[in-house]
């Protein structure tokens, strides 16, 4: 949770001064940085599934009830 805020922050940050600034390419540079973003957002995404189907589901059924 902690490292995707601080992702969006630091996106924020980057992309701060490019959107306070009137670019004559508009598309391009946004372009430049968002595909690599995604795809290493869909990688992440990818990494962590498979990480959280890997590991077993928790015993959730009470101990009194045998």
């Amino acid at each position: 949770m902690l490292g995707m805020l601080l992702k969006m922050i630091l996106v924020i940050v980057f992309l701060l001064p490019w959107l306070l600034s009137k670019p004559e390419q508009q598309g391009y540079d946004l372009t430049n940085f968002f595909v690599p973003y995604f795809i290493l957002l869909a990688f992440e995404v990818y990494s962590v599934t498979e990480f959280l189907q890997k590991n077993e589901p928790l015993d959730t059924t009470p101990k009194g009830d045998k």
